[in-house]
């Protein structure tokens, strides 16, 4: 439950909450479900099923949600306090998806820095902002992304294999995809060593070299990054949010 909390958490924070509906699409059971809503009052809860896909899962939030703009959270991810403010300004231009970037937690540890790298390493911080072509707009990160609601009307989320899947479908049917790298999230990358894992494109197993990997991919990856710091040894729900009358869903 710790990383949904913490989403919870930094969600709370923002300035725009009290006018904000979020929306978590639950697979974990009812016992977890209570306990959230028991913890988080204000925060709608609604089960799905448990072998449901990504996609479907956050097809269901968008079912519920009442706003004209619906933006998509991971459960791992934290966001910046700005992070509605901002959602709600870029998508009152020219576009119908906003995508936004996906930068790395300060607490991860050398594992959870080779999974951060592998997955994400195309969407780091920083970006470049402005209208995105075909394969770009594929490439938004489904975690931090805000839809108009009207875009639902062009394809099915929950008949996509999963959101990038769905990007595709979008920009086929003449939706307009914009990245702001000022819609900003943190990923909380899994801390514990996974067996295998992988690190940029790696296979990797024993701890010695997946740090030996992890190092490597940061010197490729991340050379003058800020973050290469937290680089050192040691150390299942999907979420919805929403304001007024527009919607964030993660």
């Amino acid at each position: 439950m710790a990383p949904v909390l913490r989403c919870l958490g930094s969600l709370e924070s923002l300035a725009e909450r009290p006018f904000v509906e979020v929306i978590v699409a639950n697979c974990c059971g009812q016992q977890f479900g209570g306990e959230l809503a028991a913890l988080h009052p204000t925060v709608k809860v609604i089960p799905v099923n448990a072998d449901c896909s990504i996609a479907q899962a956050r097809g269901a939030g968008i079912r519920w949600a009442s706003g004209e703009v619906i933006a998509v959270l991971h459960e791992r991810y934290t966001v910046t306090k700005d992070w509605v403010r901002v959602v709600l300004e870029s998508q009152s231009g020219d576009c119908d998806v906003v995508g936004g970037c996906v930068g790395p937690s300060r607490r991860l540890s050398p594992a959870a820095w080779a999974m951060y790298l592998s997955e994400y390493a195309h969407i780091a911080p920083p970006m470049p902002g402005g209208p995105l072509d075909f394969r770009e707009a594929t490439m938004l990160p489904g975690g931090n992304v805000s839809y108009k609601r009207q875009v639902f009307g062009l394809a099915s989320m929950e008949d996509a294999l999963w959101e990038l899947d769905f990007h595709a479908k979008l920009f086929r049917k003449g939706a307009r995809f914009v990245r702001n790298p000022e819609i900003r999230s943190e990923s909380e990358a899994d801390n514990r060593i996974c067996a295998p894992a992988y690190s940029a494109g790696i296979r990797i197993g024993t701890f010695p070299r997946l740090l030996r990997s992890c190092r490597a991919a940061r010197r490729k990856y991340a050379p003058h990054s800020t973050y290469c710091s937290c680089l050192r040894p040691g150390g299942a729900t999907r979420l919805i949010a929403g304001q007024d009358q527009h919607a964030c869903v993660s």
